[in-house]
C-alpha cells in the first residue's frame, strides 16, 4: 500500500504538493483582493439574481480599476497581446475571456465571468445573458449583501 498526501486549498482545489497549494492560495487571495473592490453580489435567494431579478449599479471608475487590476494579474501568467490591448475596457471582454478559459486558471475564470456580467452602463447582472438582453431582466437596482 502506498500512502498519498494531498493538500486542499480554501476553494477545495486539491494538490499533491504543499508548495503548489500555497502558491495557489496566494493567487486566490490576490484575485479576492481585486474583486473585493466591487460591491458584493446578493446572497443566494433561490437564484433570483442569476435569473434576471435586478442589477448592482457600480461606479465606472471602480469597474475600470478592477478590470485593469485583473488584467495585470492575468498578465503574470498569460502572455498575450489581448491582455495588454484590453486595458481600460478598450476591447470586449470576450477576447480576454477566451484566453482565461483556454488557460483554465479557475480563480481567473470566476473573476472574469463576473466582469462579463457588467454592461456598458456599469450595471452588474447575475449572468452575461442580461448584458446583451437587459430587456429580459427585471430592471430594479439592488444592493449587494
Amino acid at each position: 500500500m502506498e500512502n498519498i498526501t494531498k493538500y486542499r486549498a480554501k476553494d477545495k482545489t486539491e494538490f499533491t504538493s504543499e508548495v503548489e497549494c500555497i502558491e495557489y492560495e496566494r493567487l486566490l487571495d490576490r484575485v479576492d483582493r481585486i474583486m473585493s473592490r466591487l460591491q458584493p453580489k446578493p446572497k443566494d435567494d433561490g437564484c433570483s439574481f442569476p435569473n434576471g431579478n435586478g442589477f448592482i449599479q457600480h461606479e465606472k471608475s471602480t469597474v475600470v480599476r478592477v478590470w485593469n487590476a485583473l488584467l495585470d494579474e492575468f498578465s503574470s501568467r498569460i502572455n498575450h497581446e489581448w491582455i495588454s490591448h484590453s486595458k481600460d475596457m478598450k476591447y470586449h471582454s470576450s477576447y480576454v475571456g477566451r484566453l482565461v478559459d483556454d488557460y483554465g486558471i479557475s480563480p481567473y475564470n470566476k473573476a472574469w465571468y463576473r466582469m462579463q456580467c457588467i454592461d456598458k452602463q456599469f450595471r452588474e447582472f447575475g449572468q452575461p445573458y442580461y448584458v446583451e438582453n437587459p430587456q429580459d431582466a427585471k430592471l430594479f437596482q439592488i444592493t449587494g449583501e
